[in-house]
């Protein structure tokens, strides 16, 4: 049974599954849930979806902001519609000889820190209110902007004369296909995905996460993680008793006004339960509120 304040399910996607065939999964095994993942994942890559549950679902953009960590096979030499195999190929390329593990360090030597990335064409960013996907498919020019994102870190390993292996932490907003498509650039070839995976969120792994064949009832509440639990590590500020029903109303406690600028503070009750998350982006205001939970 969910929470007053909501659940986390961490969910195993497999390749073949777009994000929103997870929960459709989801909701024939346990009935109707309020539900909404915390960052998509393309229909032909597997790994990590965390689905957020019940009053959960306001804390999507706490999730999304969290680091992502990948797994990927690049195949170099050629470059699809897509920049992943599902996609119809538009260009290929000779492999330059000599490939080997100097020449690959030095071309991720240019992908570390923040770096301005163009999206694929085929996703899901929005166009004036429409999927750049869908307009790709329509026979419309797409034309995306640079986008800023970080890579903490990323490696790669040769396979073989054709593909590399590829791991990388990286920001929210970051499209492995892109990198794929502009290391192949940076090798004097070109690039696409060929298998990808998402290993991990944050503190959360697809190793220690429920597949979407296994979902019942039973198995999705043992999987669910507790909301408080899961905040426990941001400060907090307790709201003294005469002061919590002002909270639940949507009013914010004078003494927040003491408190340093946070991105996120928890307000408890004196019993230390969660009231509701607020934030400080140069004024405070409230995040979300769980007045559902009392």
């Amino acid at each position: 049974m969910i929470s007053p304040y909501g659940a986390l399910l961490p969910v195993n996607k497999p390749a073949g599954l777009s994000s929103f065939d997870v929960i459709r999964t989801l909701r024939k095994a346990c009935g109707k849930l309020k539900a909404g993942h915390a960052g998509t994942l393309d229909l032909p890559a597997s790994g990590l979806l965390l689905i957020c549950l019940g009053k959960a679902t306001k804390l999507v953009p706490y999730f999304q902001d969290m680091v992502k960590e990948y797994s990927a096979v690049v195949r170099l030499g050629l470059q699809t519609d897509t920049d992943d195999m599902s996609g119809q190929p538009v260009r290929e390329m000779p492999v330059p000889e000599g490939l080997d593990a100097a020449v690959l360090d030095a071309a991720l030597s240019c992908f570390q820190g923040s770096i301005p990335q163009l999206p694929p064409a085929c996703s899901a960013l929005k166009i004036k209110g429409k999927r750049a996907s869908d307009r790709l498919r329509n026979g419309e020019t797409v034309a995306l902007k640079l986008r800023t994102i970080h890579i903490y870190d990323i490696k790669a390993t040769i396979l073989d004369s054709e593909r590399i292996t590829l791991r990388v932490r990286c920001s929210r907003g970051t499209y492995i296909r892109s990198l794929a498509r502009d290391i192949g650039e940076a090798l004097g070839s070109c690039g696409t995905i060929q298998t990808l995976h998402r290993d991990a969120i944050g503190p959360f792994t697809a190793d220690r996460a429920l597949a979407p064949e296994d979902f019942t009832t039973e198995t999705v509440d043992n999987a669910c993680l507790a909301i408080p639990e899961l905040l426990s590590a941001l400060p907090a500020l307790t709201v003294p008793s005469s002061g919590c029903a002002a909270v639940l109303n949507g009013r914010l406690p004078a003494l927040l006004q003491q408190e340093p600028a946070s991105a996120l503070l928890r307000l408890l009750d004196p019993q230390g339960d969660l009231l509701a998350l607020v934030e400080n982006s140069g004024k405070w205001k409230f995040f979300t509120l769980f007045p559902e939970a009392f």
